[in-house]
């Protein structure tokens, strides 16, 4: 096993980092605060940093276009223009439970988006899988999954990997790409009682890299093997997602969180909440676009 070593990027104090995106044609990293309603964006040359709020729990984001990234907000999908600040809402999310919010989401090959939903209170299997297309039809996919967590593809689109964090478990699905279907699934990862598996995003050469709550690390593993292929030690305990920027893919940004530690723990670890990165070595994969319809697309 690899061991990696991360470095501080930022540091800020997110209650709960999370979604990272980087933007193929903007060239600036994307992430968000669930807890706090923050959209945050990030340039890593010019090391600028900007902040918008939403104003209710958002928790991931995708590009429409080279302004444009459709937001998944506590109850709606929406629109935010990066340029203007504009936040306008697309269409409703779980209406008829309000005691749910999005989590986990991305676009796959096609440009449909995907997007997990979990109970506020993490309530036992109140939330769902949903896979978006052009023209905002919504379509469970999945249900009765409790922290519908990380997912992503496989380099050639005929696999997905996706995580439910209350169980602990990576899962693996074949993937029809023109319909969207999915099969077979199955369990190739159980983790144990100390940390839970959290976001997750897949490289060039179709590893995992793999956040874990309460582990405070990074793991890259083989999807067919499950070996432990790499290691990123993290000074914060709950590290909750990553993904592959800057200019070549090969840096790797990481959320986390502060939200559910004591006083002690965040005195052992006070830069929770911040964002980290990670010279990898290894090229990632660009971000997916979400194929918006032009007839709900912002003018």
């Amino acid at each position: 096993m690899k061991n990696l070593k991360a470095k501080l990027e930022i540091g800020i104090e997110c209650a709960l980092g999370e979604g990272p995106l980087w933007h193929p044609t903007q060239q600036k990293l994307y992430w968000v605060d669930i807890e706090q309603g923050q959209i945050y964006s990030y340039d890593p040359i010019q090391k600028n940093i900007s902040v918008t709020r939403t104003y209710k729990p958002v928790s991931a984001l995708v590009p429409v276009n080279d302004k444009i990234l459709l937001i998944a907000l506590r109850g709606e999908m929406a629109q935010f223009n990066t340029e203007t600040k504009k936040i306008e809402t697309l269409t409703q999310m779980e209406s008829h439970l309000p005691e749910n919010r999005c989590n986990d989401g991305k676009c796959d090959l096609n440009g449909r988006f995907w997007i997990g939903t979990m109970g506020t209170r993490t309530l036992f299997q109140q939330g769902s899988l949903y896979r978006i297309t052009a023209d905002l039809s919504i379509s469970k996919v999945l249900d009765q999954l409790t922290i519908a967590n990380g997912l992503d593809w496989s380099p050639d689109g005929r696999t997905m990997y996706f995580i439910d964090s209350f169980e602990r478990t990576v899962r693996v699905y074949d993937f029809e790409a023109g319909s969207g279907k999915l099969s077979n699934g199955r369990t190739i990862l159980k983790i144990g009682p100390e940390e839970s598996p959290d976001g997750l995003c897949v490289d060039s050469e179709g590893m995992l890299w793999i956040a874990f709550w309460g582990g405070g690390r990074i793991g890259r593993y083989h999807p067919v093997t499950c070996e432990h292929l790499a290691h990123i030690a993290i000074p914060a305990l709950n590290v909750t997602s990553c993904t592959f920027g800057g200019k070549d893919l090969t840096t790797l940004f990481i959320t986390t969180a502060r939200t559910g530690l004591s006083s002690s723990e965040l005195m052992k670890y006070p830069r929770s909440g911040s964002l980290f990165s990670c010279k990898t070595g290894v090229k990632g994969l660009p971000a997916n676009f979400f194929n918006l319809s032009n007839n709900h697309l912002s003018k």
